[in-house]
């Protein structure tokens, strides 16, 4: 009986280290190397790179859509540009304090609403981004991120993880039927553009993990890389729960809104294909009530005028 216990007690104890273990190394063991160009280009499909540009090339850019997108573009640039600046005055001035480093936090997010409007207008992409940022912090928190750089990097990533959609096609965008495989193969470059639109920035470049690897799937069946497992980023990992929790609890034109208790049992589905397990598990712990209370916390700061 004495050594049955004995065993138990080992057992609990190597699970907590376990657990203690995950937590702890989360960061440093969902890394890869996505700034080193020459990895992109090995990991890339050039082929498929080429068709698709091809592709997009045969769309008439001279449409008031593609204006607009061009305009938008340039908006946005420029809206980095100020950002960039403001950050290496930040650098310089090098002022201590709590108080100064919350104020830059706010500074920062509500300039990057900003620039999400810049690119896409549309309320409901506004809110969708703020709702998703909103969850992925959540989960973040939940498994032990306690940085605050990388909570930041985080939030502003989610923020941030369609922007490339700006380089699509407006009529791939809104079309209400089934894509093509065609249409299919240009859509799948919005992470690309998005990466390629914020990496030269200093400080987006913890940002664009999720931009670049949101739509990587656990399994390896995601785009654009088809990463698996722990090679896709910690943050694009959590970032994907979070996205499918907001898709499914918000209104859409072909279907209503379900509850976060239903949002939980899909992920509970989707566990090991498109989602990490054990993040999953940690989606799981995480309270209906406290995804509502996020939910109408963004709901309130939705219906207040943004303030720079």
């Amino acid at each position: 009986m004495k050594d049955n216990r004995q065993k138990k007690l080992t057992l609990a104890e190597s699970q907590e280290r376990k657990g203690k273990d995950f937590y702890s190394g989360l960061q440093e063991n969902s890394r890869v190397k996505v700034f080193d160009l020459s990895w992109l280009k090995t990991n890339w499909d050039i082929q498929g790179w080429g068709q698709a540009a091809s592709a997009l090339m045969n769309y008439p850019f001279s449409s008031p859509y593609a204006l607009s997108k061009i305009e938008a573009f340039l908006k946005a640039s420029r809206i980095l540009d100020r950002l960039e600046n403001a950050m290496r005055q930040e650098e310089f001035a090098r002022i201590p304090g709590l108080k100064r480093l919350f104020n830059e936090s706010r500074f920062f997010n509500s300039e990057l609403i900003y620039f999400l409007a810049a690119t896409d207008s549309r309320e409901e992409s506004l809110g969708h981004s703020r709702f998703v940022a909103a969850y992925t912090l959540l989960l973040a928190q939940s498994a032990g991120v306690t940085s605050r750089r990388a909570l930041l990097d985080i939030e502003r990533g989610a923020l941030l993880h369609d922007l490339g959609k700006v380089g699509i096609p407006e009529d791939i965008l809104q079309k209400k039927g089934p894509l093509t495989e065609e249409e299919m193969e240009i859509i799948k470059y919005h992470p690309l553009i998005g990466f390629a639109m914020i990496e030269e920035f200093s400080f987006l470049q913890g940002a664009a993990e999720i931009v670049l690897f949101h739509h990587e799937r656990y399994d390896g069946t995601g785009y654009p890389f088809g990463l698996q497992g722990e090679e896709i980023p910690l943050s694009a990992r959590l970032f994907s729960l979070a996205d499918t929790i907001d898709a499914i609890t918000s209104d859409r034109p072909y279907r209503h809104s379900r509850s976060f208790e239903d949002a939980l049992e899909e992920v509970k589905l989707c566990s090991g294909t498109q989602f990490d397990p054990r993040l999953v598990e940690i989606t799981l712990s995480v309270p209906p009530d406290m995804w509502k209370k996020t939910k109408e916390k963004i709901l309130k700061s939705l219906r207040q005028p943004a303030v720079n």
